[in-house]
């Protein structure tokens, strides 16, 4: 046994000093020699590695961008840092090499992902500064005729909320949230976020199951009437008008099929219910909406009355479409409307039109009575006089 450790302590100073194997490598005729295998590696060489080295990783293709956009080293390039840095495999490509056109390549073609915006985000996601979708089909809250370009500047959410408000009315005055959905024609969880939105805001109360608006609405009619010159200059002249004739007096606009007041005055033994701003009345029957209807431009007020669907709103009411539009050649020939118990039962009225410097009509000035108060020849010959007076003084300041 001794004999075999000195024969191979000579063997292993003898290949140190000849440049031979490493000490513990395989000798020739030793115990432990092995033939090399064909197309193995050459005697001497050192062994290979149990595993060969993984594959290198390129960085995400967004920080392979962010590099290039920043001025950083190339795409692909190590990093410091960087996970993947490193030397490469033997005999694979020098660092940056085989990434560094492809990334370019995506940095610089590279277009954003579509991304899908429900029309109704969920509460708290706001999408700032994503594209609103198109309105969804048959809403009560869709944009009336738009279609698009003109769809990007229109807010599905606002519409939505402002039809829940005017969803209720004299016949609705409180509805459970199945009720508003139906009357909208939302889905309930839409018309859900809007009412909840409304509540938190102060223009809904909740009383248990049902929803009612309160008096903060009128915070939006008050907006209009104390920033519009027109009222400021209006409301006055009613004031005066209806102290001189000593009945009610009026001013209303043309929206729609409807006339809509937007000043109102009455001596203070008069007191009709409903009556003052934001009152609407049906163009067709009501003397200031005749008179808004008959100043039309002719092709207006054909499309209007195609479009219009007359419903009685007394026994007396005219609900025949070619007899209403000689009616109303007549009153804008003649200058004044006078209804007489077509608008409401037991209540005459009579209004001029209201026209700018240009001589477009604005507006129409309006004052009523009770039937026994004044036949209808007798309200005409008392009242015309000082409503024309009182349109021709407006008109200067009426721009």
């Amino acid at each position: 046994m001794a004999r075999l450790r000195a024969i191979d302590a000579a063997a292993r100073a003898a290949r140190g000093g000849a440049g031979g194997p490493p000490a513990g490598g395989p000798v020739a005729g030793g115990p432990r020699a092995r033939p090399p295998a064909p197309g193995g590696p050459a005697p001497g060489a050192p062994p290979p590695p149990p595993f060969p080295p993984p594959p290198r990783r390129a960085p995400p293709a967004a920080a392979r961008a962010a590099r290039v956009v920043a001025g950083g080293p190339t795409a692909g390039a190590p990093v410091a840092g960087d996970p993947v840095a490193g030397n490469p495999a033997p005999g694979g490509p020098a660092p940056g090499a085989a990434h560094a056109a492809p990334a370019v390549g995506r940095a610089a073609g590279a277009r954003t992902p579509a991304v899908r915006v429900d029309a109704d985000p969920p509460a708290g996601q706001a999408g700032a500064g994503a594209p609103p979708a198109p309105a969804g089909a048959g809403s009560s809250a869709d944009p009336p005729g738009e279609a698009g370009p003109a769809a990007r500047d229109y807010s599905e959410a606002l519409s939505r909320g402002l039809a829940a408000i005017l969803a209720f009315d004299g016949e609705h005055r409180a509805m459970t949230l199945a009720e508003l959905a139906r009357r909208i024609d939302l889905p309930r969880a839409t018309a859900r976020r809007a009412l909840l939105t409304l509540r938190h805001l102060g223009f809904v109360a909740a009383e248990g199951r049902q929803f009612r608006l309160t008096p903060r609405v009128l915070r939006l009619a008050a907006a209009y009437l104390d920033s519009s010159a027109a009222t400021a200059l209006l409301q006055p002249a009613c004031e005066s008008l209806s102290a001189e004739l000593g009945e009610t007096c009026s001013v209303a606009v043309l929206e729609g099929e409807e006339a809509v007041m937007i000043a109102y005055a009455s001596p203070r033994r008069l007191y009709v219910e409903g009556a003052g701003p934001g009152l609407r009345l049906p163009a067709h029957c009501s003397a200031v909406g005749r008179v808004l209807l008959a100043a039309l431009p002719d092709a207006e007020r054909d499309a209007c009355l195609r479009r219009l669907r007359p419903r009685p709103a007394t026994p007396h009411t005219l609900t025949d479409k070619a007899a209403l539009r000689r009616l109303l050649d007549t009153v804008r020939a003649e200058g004044h409307a006078l209804v007489d118990q077509e608008a409401e039962m037991g209540f005459r009225s009579l209004a001029v039109p209201l026209a700018r410097r240009d001589g477009r009509v604005v507006a129409a000035l309006n004052t009523g009575l009770r039937v026994e108060r004044a036949s209808a020849e007798a309200l005409r010959e008392r009242c015309l006089p000082p409503l024309r007076d009182a349109a021709a003084r407006l008109r200067e300041h009426l721009l």
